[in-house]
């Protein structure tokens, strides 16, 4: 069940993420080509209007180190090709490039939280039936995924009431 409202920090791990489902695939099957959105004028509601308001609010951050050898210190973090805005001294400011430093406490716009949400990493296992077995003659493979989040972060101060189950849902899905 979603959280209501961000009373304490939350960490991007405590979100568990919706796995995709395995692919199977034989040899003659083509690939699946994506679906095509097409612009609607009927988008510009207020519904529409009051979703980027929410998207511009301040949001505290901190991305967490990670514990490779060699992790990156800095993380590129852009949003419609313009770097991650970071509010100082009361005024927002965008980083150079978009580069944030890791381990650092940020408020930056949640549009900015939004794509370091999504931003995750598939492994993929490779399943092939074992030649001379009975399965081995229909010749499909299994393609299994395993998502986990690029750059595990938490949220410190969400002041939305909306943010927590907003965040849930954005982690969660795995598109």
């Amino acid at each position: 069940m979603p959280r209501q409202a961000l009373n304490r920090e939350v960490h991007s791990s405590d979100i568990p993420i919706e796995q995709k489902r395995d692919i199977e695939r034989s040899p003659q099957e083509e690939r699946a080509e994506g679906d095509i959105s097409i612009a609607n004028p009927d988008t510009l509601r207020a519904e529409y209007l009051d979703e980027l308001k929410f998207m511009e609010e301040p949001v505290t951050i901190r991305i967490e180190p990670s514990s490779e050898e060699n992790a990156a210190q800095f993380v590129l973090l852009c949003c419609n090709g313009k770097g991650c805005e970071v509010q100082l001294n009361g005024k927002w400011r965008e980083f150079p490039g978009g580069w944030i430093p890791v381990g650092e406490r940020l408020t930056i716009k949640r549009k900015y939280l939004e794509v370091l949400a999504r931003a995750k990493i598939d492994r993929i296992e490779t399943v092939m039936p074992e030649m001379g077995a009975p399965e081995a003659q229909m010749s499909v493979n299994r393609f299994k995924r395993f998502t986990r989040q690029a750059n595990g972060f938490s949220v410190i101060k969400d002041e939305n009431p909306r943010g927590a189950a907003w965040l849930d849902d954005v982690i969660r899905r795995n598109m």
